[in-house]
């Protein structure tokens, strides 16, 4: 009967490792995709993709192991809005310049109450290999958007 039970038991366990090898990895979204989920997720005005040519303005590329990005900025700057997302190696130093660019909005934006509001709410963050900068009214929903895809 103990060899009984125990052979039960030895299956049950062999059943459980077996159902969880199967379970599939998370997808890894591209920041492109990550850009076009977040401009979805709440109010932007009209947006248009940048080139690198706008990113290196910010930072240098080799110098800090960016890997991949996506730069939205508004169509007409009347509006403040600006997006920016990074893949990179260097974490720390990539926050760091996008709280600059942060920084860099809200002074340029002061004497525009409505754009100084925008500048304000910027949202610039973190998680895992990705960093990066949300400028516009509702910054906050679009980082849970953004945040969910990481």
């Amino acid at each position: 009967m103990k060899k009984f039970i125990t052979a039960i038991l030895m299956v049950a366990v062999f059943l459980v490792a077996l159902c969880s090898c199967n379970s599939t990895p998370a997808k890894t979204y591209t920041c492109e995709e990550m850009a076009q989920s977040v401009l979805q997720s709440t109010q932007f005005p009209d947006m248009v993709k940048t080139d690198e040519s706008m990113l290196s303005l910010i930072m240098d590329f080799s110098a800090n192991g960016i890997t991949e990005y996506s730069v939205y900025q508004q169509m007409m700057s009347v509006d403040l809005a600006e997006l920016i997302i990074v893949r990179t190696e260097d974490t720390e130093t990539v926050t760091s310049l996008l709280e600059q660019r942060k920084q860099s909005l809200i002074q340029q934006f002061a004497a525009y109450p409505e754009q100084q509001k925008s500048a304000e709410a910027t949202v610039v963050g973190s998680k895992g290999n990705v960093c990066y900068l949300i400028a516009c009214e509702n910054a906050a929903d679009a980082e849970k958007a953004l945040k969910s895809l990481i």
